[in-house]
């Protein structure tokens, strides 16, 4: 059945519009409630944990710590390097420290209250060019804090610049970026004692990866685990990979022996992350008179974070998707992703080459508009013997003749048959598609301003463009 053109409903549209749709929020209502401690400083050893007066607490179900779980998780397996409950160190502000779950929230916040943390501070890094030059490491395998460094290139780079009549440099920096989604992070965990099992229903885009960290972590034959994946509301890559309130809330539903919800404020959500990491880009690019690009050189330097979650390919994507959309003979990309006593960034949309994209189309505007700017030395002649033989004075059919010799001008390949195909005001995409884009808008300024109808009148325009 053909579906192109014709409107198509979203299957759990009506549902949504009309309330009935559940969210992992509104599950559980007679579940235990569960709250995380978190550390109150960026970067710091845990020297002692008491938890004592908080598990002796009337209501108090269950009280856990990182020596509750000594299994780290992570995306690739190489990077693994996060634990649900930090055992030994804190990493960023915020980061989960210890957890429980009570018999309502008052109870549960009180729990909190009485668990006694002693801390002794370390260096904090919050840009990476102090994380890469500080003598601290977040991790003890990875030198200048350095969490993955990308060296890609193909072409003579060095010749094609020197072959452009146009090189460009700039540099441009990033903020980092949360994905605001609306719905706050929730996780509901049922665990029944009699069979081993545990059911996890959570706000997530990946349950069968969070499936796998959940057997990983509480170290379950994964048959014995089910992920319930309810309404969503709003994720874009904040939920591509297993956050530690899943991982707490199934540890904690196990312990407590029962069922456990764990509802995260809009601040927790926000500490939680995952969003687009803060970057910086210094790229240069060469082009030719025609508008065809010749090389391109990016290096890219990203704040990651205090852990690994999806870095080691974002970085890598910055550079792999540099080019993907231009015919480019020659390309060098240096990326460089920093550890830092941050949130851990993630696959925030776009994944890694948001801000290279933007620096690489700002750029490349720059250089269109300055191409489009010069002189273009063609006879006019052609085009002036083509109008009179035809006493052409109709100003649509000037202005696309006038189009036809630009086009010849810039020498743009296949661009007639383009032009025929996509109309010419769609040229904007690709190359030296930008400069005919900016010279014709400059003949239709012109005709618009003035009555162009004679070979002198046209004349005069070329030699304007």
């Amino acid at each position: 059945m053909s579906v192109a053109g014709r409107a198509t409903p979203l299957v759990d549209g009506i549902e949504k519009v009309t309330g009935r749709a559940r969210y992992t929020a509104d599950l559980g209502s007679n579940s235990l409630v569960g709250e995380i401690l978190r550390s109150p400083h960026a970067h710091a050893e845990i020297v002692r944990i008491d938890a004592s007066r908080a598990r002796a607490l009337p209501g108090v179900r269950a009280v856990l710590t990182g020596a509750d779980c000594s299994v780290p998780y992570g995306i690739l397996p190489i990077a693994h390097n996060e634990y649900p409950l930090a055992r030994s160190r804190v990493r960023y502000w915020g980061e989960p420290v210890a957890a429980v779950a009570a018999e309502d929230a008052a109870t549960a916040r009180a729990a909190l209250a009485l668990i006694d943390a002693e801390y002794r501070v370390l260096p904090a890094y919050f840009e990476p060019k102090d994380a890469l030059a500080g003598e601290a490491l977040l991790h003890a395998d990875k030198a200048r804090n350095i969490e993955r460094e990308v060296e890609q290139s193909f072409g003579d780079v060095t010749a094609d610049f020197a072959a452009a009549d146009l090189v460009r440099e700039a540099s441009f920096h990033y903020a980092e970026v949360t994905h605001a989604q609306m719905e706050p992070d929730c996780s509901l965990a049922e665990y029944d004692a009699e069979r081993d099992r545990l059911t996890l229903h959570s706000t997530t885009q990946v349950p069968y990866y969070v499936h796998l960290m959940l057997a990983q972590c509480l170290k379950m034959d994964a048959g014995r685990i089910r992920v319930v994946k309810p309404f969503v509301g709003g994720g874009f890559g904040h939920r591509t990979e297993t956050l530690n309130f899943e991982l707490i809330a199934g540890l904690l539903a196990r312990a407590a022996r029962g069922a456990v919800k764990l509802e995260l404020s809009r601040e927790e959500t926000l500490i939680t992350h995952r969003g687009r990491p803060e970057t910086d880009v210094r790229i240069r690019l060469g082009a030719k008179k025609t508008g065809e690009l010749t090389a391109v050189d990016c290096e890219v330097v990203q704040r990651g974070g205090a852990y690994a979650g999806y870095g080691l390919v974002t970085i890598l994507y910055s550079g792999a998707l540099l080019h993907a959309i231009y015919r480019l003979p020659a390309s060098r990309y240096h990326g460089l992703r920093a550890y830092a006593n941050t949130p851990p960034c993630g696959a925030m949309r776009g994944h890694g080459s948001v801000d290279p994209r933007h620096a690489f189309e700002s750029l490349l505007d720059e250089m269109a508009e300055a191409l489009a700017k010069a002189k273009i030395t063609s006879p006019a002649v052609p085009l002036i013997a083509n109008v009179t033989a035809r006493h052409v004075s109709d100003p649509e059919t000037i202005r696309g003749l006038l189009v036809k010799q630009v086009t010849g001008m810039v020498r743009w390949r296949e661009s007639v048959a383009y032009m025929k195909e996509q109309g010419v005001d769609k040229i904007t995409e690709i190359g030296a598609g930008k400069v005919l884009a900016g010279l014709v808008k400059r003949i239709d300024r012109e005709i618009e301003a003035s009555s162009v109808g004679e070979p002198a009148d046209i004349e005069a325009l070329l030699k304007t463009l």
